[in-house]
C-alpha cells in the first residue's frame, strides 16, 4: 500500500482518507481502515470540524483527547499492520499547524478593539485573516 501524505492539509483530510479506504478496501485492510475511521469519527473528528468555534477550555480538552486517540491508534494490536509511520508524522504536523492557526485566527478577533479613533481599522483584520 502506497502511503501518500502530501495531500493531507487538515485533520479532516486524514479522517476522510480512512473513511474512503474503509469504503473501497477489502478484507483486513477494510477492517483496519474502518477501525481507524471509526476511532477518529467517534472521538475527535467533530471537534476538529468546528475548531474555530470552540472555547479555549474545549480546545485544551481536544488536544488531550487527540493525544489519547493517536496513542490508541498507534498502539493498536487488533491488526497485523500498524498505522503507517509516515502518515502519523504528517498527521501530527497537520494537527499542530491546524490548531495553532485556528488559535492565531481566534486571537486576532479578540486582539483589536474597534472603537472610534482606533489606530487599527477592521479592514486590516480582514486582510490579515485572508493571508492565513
Amino acid at each position: 500500500m502506497c502511503v501518500f501524505v502530501a495531500g493531507i492539509l487538515t485533520p479532516t483530510d486524514e479522517f476522510q482518507y480512512w473513511a474512503d479506504l474503509a469504503a473501497s478496501a477489502k478484507g483486513e485492510d477494510r477492517d483496519r481502515a474502518r477501525y481507524f475511521c471509526d476511532t477518529f469519527q467517534r472521538q475527535i473528528a467533530p471537534q476538529f470540524a468546528s475548531l474555530a468555534s470552540l472555547s479555549m477550555a474545549d480546545v485544551t480538552e481536544l488536544v488531550e483527547e487527540t493525544h489519547d486517540v493517536l496513542d490508541e491508534i498507534w498502539k493498536q494490536t487488533d491488526f497485523d499492520k500498524s498505522f503507517p509511520e509516515a502518515r502519523m508524522k504528517r498527521l501530527l504536523e497537520v494537527i499542530g499547524t491546524y490548531t495553532a492557526t485556528s488559535l492565531y485566527r481566534a486571537s486576532l478577533l479578540y486582539r483589536f478593539d474597534y472603537n472610534a479613533g482606533d489606530v487599527m481599522d477592521p479592514n486590516f483584520l480582514q486582510t490579515d485573516l485572508r493571508l492565513l
